[in-house]
């Protein structure tokens, strides 16, 4: 037996061992045709989720970076969009005010319910990409009807609130279509998306919460002003469970609503929500203002005792109308090719209402609701 040195042993260790670093473990593949044969293709791995997952996302997540197409309102860095899994899409929201760009706090938010039915919760926003953090609250209600989801926004924030955003991953890539417009691609590009020329859409007015001061009333007036758009006249102030006596007011650009509680034994409300409703038609594009003042929008607690908030100020909702659809933006140079693979951010719509019939297509995909009530996507 010839002698093996103690340095032989090292140096043949030792190169077994770098071959082994290198050729890695596709290297051990048995050869085709031989019994254990290994496929060299690596096997796809897919995240799956339940109902009411919370899962940790950002703008950033899943995108082109830069843009292939056209965009809008990208930030230069990791914003956080959190989101919760309900009907095997992932949903994100963003709270926008006329200062600052909010997002939810992940740490902050439970889901609750099943894969027909689901609350989300938020206590908290944060912005400045997660690092700052700002109080709020944002709730969602999600329902599912056959192929059509619906989901519900009630918002909160510090500072008046412009608009809220939910952003939709997992949508398969192909043709969409918004407000009843054609079907299109919008290739790698985003779109701009309006309601429908001609549709109607409703307007609903809530108290989200109630002033110190005022923790009870027995009535309201509420005073809106609007432009473009055609009133339908149809203001109902009985929504609010504790009206009694309600009563509408038309004019030009105007609409008056209030409602006081009944006599006794009634007693005063500690209502939230809802309390009033109307419904406009697109006629042309045009704004709504709700007008505050203690002469205009206000709570009354007694008589003699009214509460506005902000004097002579106004929320506003601007609304565009048009063909309906959504109007594709092509990257500069004209189309690109199209690749199977997830895109940025593809619609944008400031509307009153969201009705959509999205079919094949794998993207990021963005709507905004001015009204923060109600949105709806049909899958066909």
């Amino acid at each position: 037996m010839t002698e093996f040195s103690r340095r032989d042993w090292i140096r043949t260790i030792g190169a077994a061992g770098a071959a082994g670093a290198l050729g890695g473990i596709d290297s051990l593949h048995a050869r085709p045709g031989t019994a254990g044969a290994v496929p060299a293709t690596p096997l796809a791995v897919r995240d799956v989720y339940a109902p009411g997952d919370i899962v940790e996302l950002y703008s950033t997540s899943e995108v082109f970076i830069p843009p292939r197409g056209r965009s809008w309102m990208k930030f230069s860095f990791d914003f956080p969009e959190p989101g919760v899994v309900f009907g095997d899409h992932r949903f994100s929201f963003l709270v926008f005010t006329d200062e600052n760009t909010y997002s939810l706090d992940r740490a902050l938010m439970r889901a609750s319910g099943t894969d027909s039915a689901l609350e989300l919760t938020c206590t908290g926003l944060v912005w400045a990409g997660g690092q700052e953090k700002a109080p709020g609250s944002v709730i969602v209600r999600f329902r599912r009807l056959g192929r059509t989801i619906e989901w519900d926004i009630v918002a909160e924030a510090q500072h008046p609130i412009k608009t809220v955003t939910t952003v939709i991953r997992d949508i398969p890539r192909g043709q969409v279509s918004f407000g009843g417009g054609q079907l299109q691609d919008t290739r790698d590009g985003d779109a701009t998306c309006s309601i429908r020329s001609g549709s109607a859409f409703p307007l609903y007015i809530s108290i989200d919460s109630l002033p110190a001061d005022a923790p009870q009333y027995e009535g309201f007036d509420l005073v809106v002003k609007y432009t473009g758009l055609t009133a339908q006249e149809d203001a109902d102030a009985e929504v609010w469970p504790d009206c009694a006596f309600p009563a509408q007011f038309y004019d030009e650009g105007f609409i008056g609503i209030g409602c006081v509680i009944g006599v006794e034994p009634a007693g005063p409300s500690r209502y939230t929500g809802v309390i009033a409703t109307s419904s406009f038609t697109c006629s042309q594009s045009g704004t709504i203002s709700l007008v505050h003042s203690s002469k205009d929008t206000d709570v009354v607690e007694t008589l003699g005792a009214i509460h506005g908030e902000g004097e002579n100020t106004s929320e506003k909702l601007t609304i565009s109308c048009d063909r309906g659809g959504a109007e594709a933006q092509e990257p500069e140079g004209g189309p690109r090719s199209q690749q199977p693979t997830q895109e940025p951010r593809a619609a944008t719509q400031t509307a009153a209402a969201i009705e959509g019939t999205i079919q094949h297509r794998q993207r990021r995909f963005l709507l905004r609701n001015s009204t923060v009530h109600k949105n709806v996507i049909d899958f066909n």
